[in-house]
C-alpha cells in the first residue's frame, strides 16, 4: 500500500498535477445548468414550428398533387424541426446527468419534467404566433430552407395543377377583378378573381391560390388562401 502511496504522491510531483479550483466547478455546473435551461427553450421553438406547420398546412391538396393521402402526408412532415426537437431533448438529458449533485434524482422523471416543460411552452409559443415568425422568417432569408422543410414555393408554383401562389405586385384599380402577382420563379401572372375575396390584398404580400391557368400567365382564382 505504502510503494501504491508514493508512486501516486511521485506521479503529482513529476507531473506537476494540482487540484482543480472550487470555482472551476461552480463554473461547469453553471455551464451545464444554462445549456439545460437552453435546450428547454429551444426545443420549445423547435415544437412551436412543428405546430404552425402542420395546423396551416393546406391538407386537402393532395389530389391536386396526384398523391394518397399517405404519400402527402409523408411529403409534408417537418422532419427538420422533428429532428431538432429530438436533437434539443437529448442534449436537455446530457446536460441534466452532468449537473452535480443530481445524479441521485431520477434521470428519466426530471428528463420527462423537461420534455413536457418544452412542449408546453412550444403551444404558448403557437398560440403568440412565434413559430409562424420564425417559419416565415427561415423561409425568407435562407435559399436551402424550402428544400429541407415544406417546400411551398414548390407545391404553390403549379398553375396547370391549379395551383398558384406568390407576391402581390400591383392592384389594378382601373379593373378591380384584376391583379398581379409574381410567382417563385420571378414570372407575372394576371390573376383574375372574384369581386369580394375573403382574404384583404396588400402590395407586398403573398398569397396561395386555387383555380385554373386559363392561358399563358392568367389563372383564375377560384379561391384565395393566406401564405
Amino acid at each position: 500500500m505504502t510503494e501504491i502511496s508514493d508512486k501516486i504522491i511521485k506521479d503529482i510531483k513529476e507531473k506537476n498535477i494540482h487540484p482543480k479550483p472550487r470555482w472551476f466547478f461552480a463554473a461547469r455546473n453553471l455551464t451545464f445548468w444554462i445549456l439545460f435551461v437552453a435546450a428547454i427553450f429551444v426545443g420549445a421553438l423547435s415544437f412551436a414550428v412543428i405546430l404552425d406547420v402542420l395546423t396551416n398546412h393546406d391538407w386537402d391538396i393532395y389530389l391536386r398533387l396526384h398523391k394518397t393521402f399517405g404519400q402527402y402526408i409523408l411529403l409534408s412532415l417537418p422532419y427538420l424541426w422533428i429532428v431538432c426537437l429530438i436533437f434539443f431533448a437529448w442534449i436537455a438529458y446530457y446536460d441534466f446527468v452532468h449537473i452535480k449533485g443530481w445524479y441521485h434524482h431520477s434521470v428519466y422523471l426530471i428528463v420527462s419534467i423537461s420534455i413536457l416543460t418544452s412542449l408546453l411552452l412550444g403551444g404558448l409559443f403557437f398560440y403568440s404566433g412565434v413559430g409562424k415568425k420564425i417559419d416565415h422568417a427561415l423561409d425568407a432569408r435562407i435559399p436551402f430552407y424550402g428544400m429541407i422543410n415544406i417546400n411551398k414555393r414548390k407545391i404553390w408554383c403549379q398553375p396547370k395543377e391549379g395551383l398558384l401562389g406568390g407576391e402581390i405586385m400591383r392592384i389594378e384599380k382601373e379593373r378591380p377583378e384584376r391583379i398581379i402577382i409574381k410567382d417563385c420563379k420571378g414570372q407575372e401572372w394576371e390573376i383574375m378573381r372574384p369581386a369580394s375575396p375573403p382574404i384583404p390584398f396588400i402590395i407586398g404580400e403573398r398569397i396561395k391560390m386555387i383555380g385554373r391557368e386559363i392561358e399563358q400567365h392568367k389563372f383564375n382564382a377560384e379561391e384565395f388562401r393566406n401564405w
